[in-house]
């Protein structure tokens, strides 16, 4: 299975594929697995509570490999370490969506992925 997907059938011919969804639910409050439940939901295949709690804990999840290429090889041509790639995405993530602590920092969990999002779109 593609990490943060609930399928395993798409964007297998590129590692940095993660890196993206990653941001895309930093940015927009939902990530890959969003994508084919939504249809599901409207087809009538999937409820959306049911859709919900798929893409719970698989949207959005830091990349620390892609397709079995560790996260620090694919910021290696960029000259970027692990702890920049998060600090950069930190400034983008959208404020408005993504809850925080008293001083103002994002809440994560262990692994570092935003764990309380106001919102996750299905």
């Amino acid at each position: 299975m593609v990490q943060g997907s609930m399928v395993n059938c798409e964007n297998l011919d590129h590692h940095q594929t993660g890196i993206h969804d990653h941001f895309k639910r930093q940015k927009f409050g939902f990530g890959r697995a969003t994508d084919p439940a939504c249809p599901h939901i409207r087809r009538g295949r999937l409820t959306r509570p049911d859709g919900l709690e798929a893409v719970k804990g698989l949207n959005g999840l830091l990349p620390w490999a892609g397709l079995g290429k560790p996260l620090k090889n694919s910021l290696r041509p960029r000259e970027l370490t692990e702890d920049a790639f998060i600090r950069i995405g930190t400034r983008f993530t959208n404020k408005k969506i993504v809850k925080r602590d008293v001083s103002g920092a994002h809440l994560k969990d262990r692994d570092g992925n935003l764990t309380t999002l106001k919102h996750d779109n299905v």
